[in-house]
């Protein structure tokens, strides 16, 4: 078994703090660059798909896979509404909506 650096982890966190939240966007990029190679070193990756939310229920569900090089995996589900800030279309609240469930 593998120990965690986990001195890696907080200068992520230390890096990747937005302001405010019009920089979320650009701070979930960041972010992403910074963990993905801690994750590939530890033999993890991400995966996210997205479907229709269930009838009745605005936006959609986003199923993010978490999985291991040994083969195992985890799954989790996350109903993501449309964020419908000012001057947004219906499609950009959509994946406004989106962005924050990643």
């Amino acid at each position: 078994m593998h120990s965690v650096d986990t001195s890696d982890l907080m200068n992520c966190a230390d890096e990747v703090k937005p302001e405010t939240a019009a920089e979320l966007k650009a701070v979930l990029a960041d972010l992403d660059a910074a963990i993905r190679p801690i994750e590939t070193r530890y033999g993890f990756a991400r995966s996210f798909q997205l479907r229709p939310a269930p009838e009745g229920k605005a936006g959609s569900v986003m199923t993010l896979r978490l999985t291991h090089r040994a083969g195992h995996s985890i799954t989790s589900e996350r109903l993501c509404r449309p964020d419908a800030g000012p001057g947004r279309n219906d499609t950009q609240a959509e994946g406004s909506g989106e962005s924050y469930g990643r």
